[in-house]
């Protein structure tokens, strides 16, 4: 698969991940509450419209790619901003790369995400990247 089908690929992932893993959360927009429209009921307390307007806020995406030598395992992870939960994330992984893993951090003590990381090995004979990305929405008060 080439490079550029690959991210187009990853970035369709991502945005399933947003869905996905927002765990019901929803967006306001022009038209209305995403949970609304897909029929999801809120199951998380993070912008679940109980007080007032509702709706996330603040939402963005954040990235750290590392570039793996040849035989080379790394874990590569990404914050949101202070004050910011990931509400989902992904990774990039280049050709030859194999995934160990991938999913949110959480600060021990604490309960909500506030980043995401992957880690894998470059099985190949050349340089390779290995990249990571949150959705990051302001943090309930």
């Amino acid at each position: 698969m080439k490079f550029a089908s690959r991210v187009a690929v990853i970035g369709a992932a991502t945005a399933s991940l947003v869905v996905l893993g927002a765990g019901g959360a929803h967006a306001q927009d022009n038209d209305g509450p995403l949970s609304s429209l897909l029929g999801i009921p809120c199951l998380i307390s993070v912008g679940c419209g109980n007080d007032g307007d509702g709706g996330v806020t603040g939402a963005q995406r954040v990235s750290n790619f590392e570039e793996l030598a040849p035989g080379e395992y790394d874990v590569v992870s990404v914050d949101c901003p202070q004050g910011q939960i990931a509400t989902g994330g992904g990774f990039l992984a280049g050709s030859g790369v194999v995934l160990e893993a991938s999913g949110p951090n959480v600060v021990l003590g604490q309960t909500q995400p506030t980043g995401w990381r992957t880690s894998g090995t470059n099985n190949s004979q050349s340089p390779a990247l290995l990249g990571v990305e949150a959705v990051c929405v302001d943090a309930a008060q």
